[in-house]
């Protein structure tokens, strides 16, 4: 039996350059063309995670096989901060063990035509190489390498240690050969690689792929490399006792990789949107952010709680010590007291060791209570009397522990009705209510929802190498659209879009159903257009029309500025009857703004700075708009 380990790398599945107008396969797919393997073990680190998943699954694509995405090994991180990708555990169909694992396809019509092959994830239209059937029942996992460096040699080192001699104790009994493909990965990696084999550490043959662009006439892609062991200088193999120290410190590092991801990402209050009710929160924040007082944080589902829990702890002075987060409504009641304040060993069955409590945890930091709408009465009581004394009690304790924590809480649920009807205590109520910070639903700051967008679409594009785009028709819908799951249900609806547009752009049809239907416009204009009506009557009516096919620009030319969203939102409703056989709508919204900037250019004697102050626009933004749009 013969078992492969290998890196997927940026070559993996495909290799990213086009040779003859189409993608050639990467190192693994050419590997397995000419081998033939029981066992292949992918293993990965978080960058190349997406590349693993495509390379797994294009591998089971080619076998012909069904590829069992079902928990089976996946999930469970290891200690020292790796483990196997959740739901990546795939077998291939077939019985013959003596084919290569990519067989010829069968013999077809010569008079068919094949069907095109599937274009590559992430690289473009280009074709890739079609299936190929496989024959032999071949098992496929993924191990992730979880480590914040996939540079950092001493780290791989133990890991990937740690994963080989998992593996090769898995398959003692049968005595297999194992191989190792060298290309995919990183140099450090491949250096690894050579490390482990000729050591003796993993008794494997190392197998070199050369790439198409190199193979000579009749050259074989896939070679063995052979080095003298005796030659090689040995090296000592990690005992028990480094792979421990080497968690240990391998989870002190990620802990401090993610505090300072969090201060980067929420120190200074970067948050998305310019709207004045975002910006009245922002200033709330950054008050509140240097005392210690409890916060009531209320909103909505979905209008981003914890983020603004977060903000807070990030600029305070507490923000290098834990932030630890609750979710009241997830534990089970029975295990509340023991969740938030720890047991002692032997306090109640199954408590088999001491475990301290979260307020414990959190001592010195923040400690986040969501949902605190849904704790149970009697855990409202023991916080209570953790917020009024500053220390708790173990569960099955005697001994009352100090505890140094600041309390913030958030509920997307009315406390005040919950207290008339004896499902909240009122006390603690107050005791948490000393700062309440009220949300905005998104619906009450829509000129943030392009921002927003631009976000997430920027984000996906990132994470999958794309370059997708929205169209000007599904950007107005979006706009237009009541959201009522607020920035998670726009965070997912963009991510949907994203997945299902078949093209670069993202079209209306992509968009989920709710937001299918083309919203309407309104009849008449009774009076003054306040905010919201004026941002939807001109999000619906662009300079351009909705235009389906139309190639969509940046997301700042498809909406109107802020600053232009402000203006006519001050605008009067035409004191004219609409014609009974219509009107431009659009050509007259955009002669009112140009008569604006004609007239701020004329009153400000030619300064387009000064003009751009009376209207209250950037001067970039005002120059810009005055010479593309308006031709001034």
């Amino acid at each position: 039996m013969d078992i492969l380990l290998t890196f997927a790398g940026n070559r993996d599945p495909f290799n990213p350059e086009a040779v003859q107008g189409g993608y050639t396969d990467g190192p693994v797919l050419t590997l397995l063309k000419e081998r033939t393997f029981a066992f292949i073990y992918i293993l990965t680190t978080p960058n190349t995670v997406a590349n693993a998943r495509n390379l797994q699954q294009e591998i089971v694509m080619r076998g012909g096989g069904d590829g069992d995405s079902g928990g089976g090994e996946g999930g469970e991180k290891t200690g020292g901060g790796s483990g196997r990708v959740d739901g990546y555990n795939s077998r291939g169909g077939g019985n013959n063990g003596n084919a290569p694992v990519f067989a010829a396809a069968a013999a077809t019509d010569s008079t068919s035509t094949p069907a095109p092959a599937p274009a590559a994830p992430g690289y473009g239209d280009a074709p890739v190489p079609g299936p190929v059937s496989m024959k032999i029942s071949t098992q496929i996992k993924v191990l992730l390498i979880d480590i914040p460096d996939p540079t950092d040699y001493e780290a791989l080192y133990l890991h990937m240690f740690r994963h080989c001699r998992e593996i090769m104790a898995e398959h003692a009994p049968v005595h297999p050969r194992y191989f190792i493909a060298t290309p995919s990965g990183t140099p450090q990696m491949q250096t690894i690689w050579f490390l482990l084999a000729q050591s003796g550490a993993v008794p494997a043959t190392l197998l070199k792929i050369t790439p198409p662009r190199f193979l000579r006439p009749q050259q074989s892609a896939v070679s063995e490399i052979r080095l003298s062991l005796a030659s090689f200088p040995s090296i000592p193999w990690p005992s028990e006792q480094d792979l421990d120290t080497a968690s240990l410190l391998l989870r002190k590092e990620k802990l401090e990789a993610e505090r300072g991801e969090m201060l980067r990402e929420f120190g200074g209050l970067r948050m998305i949107g310019k709207s004045p009710a975002l910006t009245t929160m922002l200033d709330t924040i950054q008050a509140v952010s240097q005392y210690d007082a409890a916060v009531l944080i209320q909103g909505e589902t979905g209008t981003g709680k914890e983020i603004v829990a977060r903000a807070i702890h990030f600029n305070s002075p507490r923000k290098m010590e834990p932030f630890v987060v609750i979710n009241c409504a997830a534990i089970p009641e029975s295990l509340v007291e023991s969740e938030l304040f720890g047991h002692e060993k032997g306090a109640f069955t199954g408590a088999i060791q001491q475990k301290k409590g979260k307020f414990e945890l959190a001592s010195g930091g923040s400690i986040f209570l969501d949902e605190i709408g849904d704790m149970p009465l009697p855990a409202q009581a023991k916080i209570l009397r953790t917020i009024q004394d500053g220390e708790i009690t173990r569960v099955g304790g005697v001994r009352a522990i100090q505890t140094d924590v600041r309390v913030l809480a958030a509920t997307n649920r009315n406390l005040a009705a919950l207290i008339g009807e004896s499902k909240f205590r009122e006390d603690l109520y107050y005791r948490l209510k000393v700062i309440d910070i009220r949300l905005p639903a998104l619906r009450e700051r829509q000129e943030d929802i392009p921002l927003l967008v631009d976000h997430f679409l920027s984000r996906h594009n990132h994470r999958w190498r794309q370059q997708k785009q929205l169209s000007r028709e599904a950007m107005h819908r979006i706009v237009a659209y009541s959201w009522p799951g607020n920035i998670r249900e726009l965070e997912n609806a963009i991510e949907r879009s994203f997945i299902l547009a078949k093209g670069s752009v993202i079209r209306a049809e992509d968009l989920p159903p709710e937001l299918s239907a083309p919203a309407s416009m309104p009849n008449s204009l009774p009076g003054p257009m306040q905010g919201s009506d004026a941002r939807r009557s001109i999000s619906m009516n662009q300079a351009e029309p909705l235009d389906t096919s139309a190639t969509p620009g940046p997301l700042s030319s498809q909406l109107p500025t802020t600053e232009s969203l402000s203006l006519l939102s001050t605008l009067q409703a035409p004191s004219t009857v609409i014609p009974s056989d219509g009107m431009d709508l659009t050509q007259r919204l955009h002669e009112l703004e140009k008569t604006y900037f004609a007239t701020a250019i004329r009153q400000a004697d030619g300064n387009r700075e000064a003009a751009a102050k009376l209207l209250g626009i950037q001067p970039h933004t005002f120059r810009k708009r005055a010479k593309e749009k308006f031709g001034l």
